[in-house]
């Protein structure tokens, strides 16, 4: 958790009209030195002030972005006060609180700035990426979550996940399918939505095309049974290389495979049943009836 800190006394009195006076009325009553520490976490704004005096402090107010957050009617000598604001952890980005702290001295209508400064936060979102059915080099399906800044840009991860029988094409989310290209920022990322305070990003594949030349062994089978007479037309390999299509004597068969049918299959040609088989290499045996 990142943790900045602030330590100021000021020794410099701020007016404002109709609410102070450079002047005071009673010089005993001046705390400008009074130390005020502001810390800030990726969740807070902590504002600590302290009474170093051997007084009492009176009437002190702590202001944030021109609204009054708190107020003491005193703060006793030797005393500390601290007062938190709460980040909004649901809004990724930036985050910028003014900061003012006044005591008002005495009964005239004097006020003392003691602190006046910008604290800055940043909220970050975060990013894991997902397997989605392989495995990372690491064993696990994901990676861990990363933080990133709102217009950081997002590191892919630098070895590929595996899967058997397919092959890693590129990282998209689960709502569009549109592949990630590099040089993404967080914000390109969720689409310019800083309420999303993190995104899974999900591995996409593509099957192994069958190695075996399955579409030349089934022609060639044929082609043999039909004693070298040869099929007038093939069609290119469809589905992701899962099918082909043939025509015969005018005729279209179609036969399905994942390099090998998925079930015996025959075609009459002439009035001669020709049955094509797979065989366990993943290629065809043709036999006539």
């Amino acid at each position: 958790m990142k943790k900045k800190t602030w330590m100021i006394a000021l020794a410099l009195a701020f007016s404002i009209p109709a609410l102070a006076s450079t002047a005071k009325d009673n010089p005993n009553q001046d705390f400008t030195g009074t130390p005020v520490t502001v810390e800030t976490t990726d969740s807070e704004v902590k504002i600590t002030i302290q009474n170093v005096a051997d007084r009492g402090l009176p009437d002190v107010s702590i202001w944030s972005n021109g609204v009054r957050v708190a107020s003491y009617a005193e703060i006793g000598k030797g005393k500390t006060v601290t007062h938190v604001i709460n980040v909004n952890t649901n809004l990724v980005g930036i985050q910028t609180f003014d900061i003012v702290v006044w005591t008002r001295l005495g009964n005239k209508n004097f006020q003392d700035i003691l602190f006046a400064d910008t604290a800055v936060v940043e909220v970050k979102g975060y990013v894991s990426f997902r397997a989605n059915g392989g495995v990372f080099s690491s064993g696990l399906d994901y990676t861990g979550w990363e933080a990133y800044s709102w217009d950081e840009e997002i590191v892919f991860p630098a070895n590929n996940p595996t899967r058997d029988g397919y092959v890693f094409v590129g990282w998209a989310t689960q709502w569009s399918s549109d592949l990630l290209l590099p040089g993404i920022t967080y914000a390109d990322l969720v689409g310019g939505n800083n309420t999303m305070t993190s995104e899974s990003i999900w591995a996409q594949w593509e099957p192994v095309p069958p190695t075996t030349d399955w579409v030349a062994i089934i022609t060639a089978a044929i082609n043999e049974a039909l004693d070298g007479r040869p099929i007038q037309s093939i069609v290119d390999t469809n589905n992701n290389g899962t099918s082909i299509s043939l025509s015969i004597d005018g005729e279209t068969y179609v036969f399905t495979s994942n390099g090998a049918v998925n079930s015996t299959k025959s075609l009459v040609i002439e009035g001669v049943l020709y049955k094509i088989s797979p065989q366990g290499n993943g290629g065809f045996s043709v036999s006539r009836d």
